[in-house]
């Protein structure tokens, strides 16, 4: 009995295979190689072509020169101004009075009716608030100095203005004439209020320590008595002015290159921070111990600027304003030059194309339309064409005159490659300016880019008429 069990063998029960485990099996695998084939090609990235304005950083500080006099008090007293900022005064003209007690004064004060600023004192405080908001930085407090200043001057001007009219007719009515001076001036200029110590510094005297001061303004009120030979105020000789710049070493480089290379008088486009006004102006260069400096030279819009010293200044010396484009969708590609005469249209649809010359085994010669189109112009007279359908030493036909021209001569063309069709079409690219990565190019090249059109952003490893993926 014991020998029979041992000899028992087990029962095993053969392997099934189910038709759902055999389906999951091969959706798996085929999932695995969908995703692995995914990751390990090479992915084509597209970049969305936009219009652009780019330009590099080129602000610098300036000091304003100009033609300036001051003008001191020839006695103490309280003064009161006839003209305001920016009037033009003639010689031997009323400027200014002196009350040397101050008793005229007193009563104008104690009488003084209810006044309101004009609508164009008003227009101006406004833009000085305007002016002041764009360009205000927590690090530049002194600009806050600088709009008190400017707004005070408006002020003062409107009521010295009032006051003195009050106070010759006062003085007319009460017969003070004991204390009351009427000080001309002896020379003719533009009147200006504001003094601020730089008025006699020329370009000479300028240097790098010049840019580390700041313009102290100062202006002379109503409620100050002033000593005989204080500076009252200043009149411009001159409308000429100059800006002298404190340049970077990479500033000082470009406009020397400019400077160098300039056919007649240098000339360089400029925009002031303060307002954005644009204007082309001569300028010079020069070098001063470890300081680079240039000089502006101007000959209008100097009373916009008048109680103006130290003021920023944006060169505008390398910018464009075009189709932005990264650098790494750039490439060249090789072209042949072709008279653009020889083109001519055939068949159909009247497509563009050249008629090559073409020999039989017999020997005989026929001429073949080749449909191709003109890629880009070299000048009015050659134009590129693709390499594919031709080759070098074919022979081309002009249908007109029957002269013929050999192909051979090449040139080679920057451009990117276009995708808007799904797969690498070449565009040709005409580069208005460009930096480390990216580059602002033409829209008005011809078979060129446009807004929107979308491109290769890696141009490396694809090819014309490559399907992207």
């Amino acid at each position: 009995m014991s020998r029979k069990n041992r000899n028992v063998v087990k029962y095993r029960r053969p392997i099934r295979l189910n038709v759902g485990t055999v389906i999951f099996l091969f959706i798996f695998i085929y999932l695995v190689i969908i995703v692995f084939s995914y990751f390990s090609s090479n992915r084509s990235s597209v970049y969305e072509v936009v219009q652009k304005h780019i330009a590099d950083n080129n602000t610098c500080q300036g000091i304003i020169l100009r033609k300036e006099k001051v003008q001191t008090s020839s006695t103490a007293g309280y003064i009161s101004f006839y003209v305001k900022d920016g009037d033009r005064v003639s010689r031997k003209a009323n400027v200014y009075s002196v009350d040397e007690s101050g008793k005229i004064y007193d009563t104008l004060v104690a009488n003084e009716a209810d006044q309101k600023l004009a609508s164009e004192d008003n227009t101006k405080v406004r833009n000085y608030l305007k002016a002041f908001q764009k360009s205000f930085r927590y690090s530049d407090y002194s600009t806050v100095t600088d709009l008190r200043c400017n707004i005070d001057k408006i002020i003062l001007d409107f009521s010295h203005l009032a006051l003195s009219d009050a106070m010759q007719k006062l003085v007319k009515n009460s017969g003070e004439t004991s204390s009351f001076q009427l000080v001309s001036s002896k020379t003719s200029g533009i009147f200006s209020s504001t003094i601020d110590g730089f008025e006699s510094l020329k370009e000479e005297d300028i240097s790098k320590k010049t840019f580390e001061k700041k313009a102290e303004n100062r202006t002379v009120s109503y409620d100050t008595a002033l000593t005989e030979g204080t500076p009252v105020y200043k009149l411009i000789t001159n409308e000429s002015w100059s800006i002298v710049l404190n340049l970077s070493k990479e500033q000082y480089k470009k406009l020397a290159e400019k400077e160098e290379n300039a056919k007649g008088t240098p000339m360089v486009t400029i925009r002031f921070v303060k307002d954005g006004f644009k204007q082309t102006v001569p300028f010079k260069t020069f070098t001063k111990g470890d300081g680079y400096f240039a000089t502006l030279f101007l000959q209008k819009y100097m009373i916009s600027y008048l109680n103006e010293r130290f003021i920023d200044v944006e060169l505008i010396l390398n910018s464009a304003e075009g189709l932005k484009i990264p650098k790494t969708a750039l490439l060249e590609k090789e072209f042949y030059k072709v008279p653009i005469d020889y083109f001519t249209t055939a068949g159909e649809n009247n497509a563009s194309g050249l008629v090559k010359k073409v020999y039989r085994q017999s020997g005989d010669v026929k001429y073949e339309f080749v449909e191709t189109g003109l890629v880009a112009k070299v000048d009015e007279d050659y134009a590129y064409i693709e390499k594919s359908g031709f080759d070098s030493g074919i022979i081309i036909q002009n249908p007109k005159t029957q002269e013929e021209y050999t192909i051979g001569e090449t040139g080679t063309l920057k451009g990117v490659y276009n995708v808007n069709k799904g797969y690498c079409i070449f565009k040709q690219v005409e580069i208005l300016y460009e930096n480390d990565e990216y580059c602002i190019v033409s829209d008005k090249t011809y078979n060129g880019l446009s807004n929107y059109d979308h491109i290769l952003l890696n141009s490396e490893n694809a090819s014309e008429e490559e399907i992207i993926k």
